[in-house]
């Protein structure tokens, strides 16, 4: 695949019709199920969903969701984290080999928030500490493969333009007016000024992005624009040996869930199966 030096260069990269029409009908139709769910009953928290987050599912691959859902949509969800083709994406642009984590569902907002009308959303790099500007301009600039940030994996099953990122901004530390934005704005304007060299790109229901978060990034959250996009986040094989700390907490398929899969799926996921 060619999208590996669209991700030394650019940080993020897009591939076309990942998904062919007839599974990416079938995942919509999943998606569509799913956030239904979530009004009702996180299965994480335990609350209606629309009190967790108003945008993003998190962990849609927790067994919860599936307990009286139709039969198909486990070992549909499963077969997509563990497709060879999804992870060969991943793999290619990132030169490692992915170990999953978790699955997510982004969503139209289910309620109406403060914030830009545009839903705009924060500019932001990913990371799991808050560290000083100085600290983390030398995390990033140290030229680790195995740097923090990680990298998301999005599948849009409806046309989606929700993702937006600074291009280059993964090799790279802040301009002052990207700090201000980023870290130090006080006010939604600043927060979510529009950024030189910011990208928006269009995507089509079974196309995939795979995006370097260590980059400047953010998401739009436009109140009654339809989106259902399935957001897959894997391990680095190698981070993972470097920090094994890092594999507790993870929610990834139990011992009963694996019975309803199938063999490829199982197989992928039995290597790594972890207790809940």
């Amino acid at each position: 695949m060619g999208h590996a030096e669209d991700m030394r260069r650019d940080g993020f990269a897009v591939v076309r019709g990942l998904l062919d029409p007839a599974r990416t009908a079938r995942l919509l139709e999943i998606a569509h199920g799913l956030r239904s769910r979530y009004l009702q009953r996180d299965p994480v928290t335990g609350r209606r969903g629309f009190l967790v987050s108003g945008w993003a599912i998190a962990h849609i691959e927790h067994p919860g969701f599936y307990e009286g859902a139709p039969a198909s949509w486990l070992p549909e969800i499963a077969a997509l984290v563990s497709d060879p083709a999804v992870l060969d994406v991943w793999r290619t642009g990132t030169g490692d080999e992915p170990e999953f984590a978790s699955a997510s569902l982004y969503v139209d907002p289910l309620v109406r928030e403060g914030g830009p009308p545009d839903g705009a959303g924060g500019w932001h790099r990913d990371r799991t500490a808050l560290l000083s500007d100085e600290e983390e301009r030398a995390v990033l600039l140290r030229d680790d493969p195995l740097r923090e940030g990680g990298f998301l994996l999005e599948l849009p099953l409806l046309p989606s333009d929700a993702f937006e990122y600074v291009a280059g901004s993964h090799v790279r530390w802040d301009t002052p007016r990207e700090l201000v934005a980023r870290k130090h704005g006080s006010t939604d304007e600043e927060c979510t000024q529009p950024l030189p060299g910011a990208c928006r790109p269009p995507l089509a229901a079974g196309d995939a992005l795979l995006a370097d978060t260590s980059g400047i990034h953010r998401g739009w959250y436009a109140f009654g624009v339809p989106r259902r996009t399935i957001a897959l986040s894997y391990l680095s094989a190698r981070r993972l040996a470097r920090y094994p700390e890092e594999r507790h907490g993870r929610s990834l398929l139990d011992a009963e869930q694996l019975r309803r899969v199938d063999p490829g799926a199982r197989a992928y996921f039995g290597r790594e199966l972890v207790s809940r």
